[in-house]
């Protein structure tokens, strides 16, 4: 009942306030004003005209006073009782407000996908041990949902590849992380798999393998910028899903795929990556925010971010 009361006191208008419970408390804890005024660094006067008022708010004597002594009157105990609670909840609220404030406590969504970047990895360890209140929460995605999950508010921010942005990238900030290129990637048993460069010429005649042109726009631009759109007409092996072209690479020594630099080291296990050395495919690794997000361990964690990656991007 009482925080029933106390509750509605609070937000109804009334003239009751935080300010007053402490006071109160105070007086009930030590039954002398005279001290009680001296904790508060406030004239006795002063406590007296909170105590009264508090008093008249609640329509009952609070505390009997005479010249020798104080008590706390029933009505008083159980004010006293209900106000500590209230005031220790008063005082976690206040700490977890100014906590999300200073972006020490909150949450924190980052979407990416499956990246071999240590750096990223120690960067979000970094990040959890700086500021473990924060839920801190990475979420997987695919290539092509890029920003999709920026824009739609499901992250705070996104890690994928540059050439997945669309030309509407004005609500964003972007922050390059990393240079790096496609590289031809395949089994460990296939013939060219010893060899340190290969042609796009030596590529035409392989077992292709390829993401889904349907799923992945990026990639028919890529091929089109190099003026190598021919392998996408050339070959019928697609799959909407990088894990299915990896387990293809590695039961068939004969297929060979095109891949971003960083999924192919991340997949190196019993296979190979060979550069091609006349594909221009150069694109960058970037990490997207929404701008305008008022976030504040968004804002931290941006700017530990800009610590490792302000001179720009990094060559794997």
């Amino acid at each position: 009942m009482f925080l029933m009361f106390f509750t509605f006191a609070i937000f109804s208008g009334d003239s009751m306030t935080f300010e007053q419970l402490y006071y109160f408390q105070v007086v009930a804890n030590l039954l002398n004003f005279t001290k009680a005024a001296d904790v508060l660094y406030i004239s006795q006067p002063t406590l007296s005209r909170h105590i009264a008022a508090l008093e008249n708010e609640l329509g009952t004597r609070l505390l009997i006073r005479d010249n020798r002594q104080v008590a706390l009157t029933t009505a008083g105990e159980i004010l006293l009782e209900g106000s500590n609670t209230m005031l220790e909840q008063y005082s976690l609220i206040r700490q977890r407000i100014h906590q999300a404030d200073a972006g020490i406590s909150g949450e924190l969504t980052v979407a990416s996908m499956s990246l071999y970047y240590s750096e990223l990895y120690n960067l979000f360890q970094q990040y959890h041990l700086r500021y473990p209140d924060v839920i801190f929460r990475l979420q997987f995605h695919d290539m092509g949902l890029f920003s999709e999950a920026v824009t739609s508010g499901k992250a705070d921010v996104a890690i994928g590849y540059s050439m997945e942005l669309t030309e509407e990238t004005d609500e964003f900030e972007i922050i390059p992380l990393y240079q790096e290129h496609f590289v031809a990637f395949m089994s460990e048993l296939h013939p060219y798999a010893k060899r340190r460069t290969l042609s796009m010429a030596e590529l035409r005649d392989q077992h292709l393998l390829f993401l889904s042109q349907t799923r992945y726009a990026f990639v028919r631009e890529i091929w089109e910028h190099a003026n190598y759109e021919f392998f996408l007409s050339s070959s019928l092996h697609t799959t909407d899903s990088l894990d299915s072209i990896i387990l293809q690479i590695r039961a068939n020594p004969q297929a060979v795929t095109l891949l971003p630099q960083s999924a192919a080291l991340e997949n190196i296990r019993a296979c190979a990556i060979v550069e091609i050395s006349d594909l221009d495919s150069d694109y960058e690794t970037v990490m997207v925010c929404k701008k305008g997000n008022r976030s504040p361990a968004l804002h931290n964690f941006l700017e530990m971010v800009r610590d490792i990656y302000g001179d720009g991007p990094l060559h794997l």
